[in-house]
């Protein structure tokens, strides 16, 4: 559903009547999208599911970018911006807290150049 509604508002903020309703089913598919996607984090391996510390800089990650959605309003490249940042600051953080999960529990760092069948040279 989220994602549909991310689709629809893209295509109402570029008319200019139905901009506002535009801005705020892209605010309500962002955030359903981010809550689908995150609030599945509880089934991961137990070496990955975040503590509540983990959990509070997620979703507070998340309410940033949604927060900023809803205050750049309907203006096309600073939602595009938001949603850059947003989506950067969110994988970012992840790719950290996989890198130091990895180290606490003394697991390997994959390494592309081992696995030709998916890195060919």
């Amino acid at each position: 559903m989220g994602i549909n509604m991310f689709t629809v508002s893209t295509e109402l903020l570029a008319d200019s009547h139905h901009a506002v309703l535009g801005h705020w089913m892209l605010v309500a598919g962002v955030t359903l999208f981010y809550l689908g996607t995150y609030g599945t984090t509880v089934f991961n391996q137990a070496m990955y599911r975040l503590q509540k510390g983990d959990q509070l800089i997620l979703w507070g990650l998340i309410l940033a970018t949604v927060l900023a959605l809803v205050f750049v309003g309907t203006n096309v490249l600073g939602i595009g911006l938001a949603l850059i940042i947003g989506s950067y600051a969110l994988g970012f953080y992840f790719y950290i807290f996989r890198i130091k999960v990895r180290r606490l529990h003394q697991v390997p760092q994959p390494d592309p150049r081992s696995n030709p069948r998916d890195f060919p040279k």
